[in-house]
Order: C-alpha cells, then sequence, then structure tokens
C-alpha cells in the first residue's frame, strides 16, 4: 500500500506524503526492532537507509 501511494504522489502530492511519512515510520520502528534484538549495525543498516529515503521523499520531493 505504501508503494502505491508513492505511486499515486505523482498525481495526488498529499497522499504521496502522507504515504512516504507511514514508509519512513514503520523503517523507524523496524529498525527499533534491530536494535532491541541487538542485531548488528549492518543489519540495521537497511531499515535505517529506507527510513532516510522516505524521509526525504516526505520533506522534499512531494513538498508542494
Amino acid at each position: 500500500m505504501g508503494a502505491c501511494g508513492l505511486l499515486a504522489g505523482k498525481q495526488v502530492p498529499w497522499l504521496g506524503q502522507l504515504a512516504a511519512a507511514g514508509l519512513a515510520l514503520l523503517m523507524l520502528l523496524g529498525a527499533g526492532v534491530r536494535i532491541r534484538i541487538k542485531d548488528s549495525f549492518l543489519k540495521t543498516l537497511p531499515a535505517l537507509g529506507y527510513m532516510a529515503l522516505n524521509t526525504y521523499l516526505c520533506v522534499a520531493a512531494f513538498h508542494s
């Protein structure tokens, strides 16, 4: 659903911004779980990277 929301954001910017914010929150929580179960930094890095990407999309790409 998040990916569909990002694609729909090309036509409806607020929807893309909402989807990006939701995905960023999801990745933040995912990184938190990785940290809590004491995974290595390399295993946590993808969640942090996707969180940063979606935060950027939320703030800059769909900003109208």
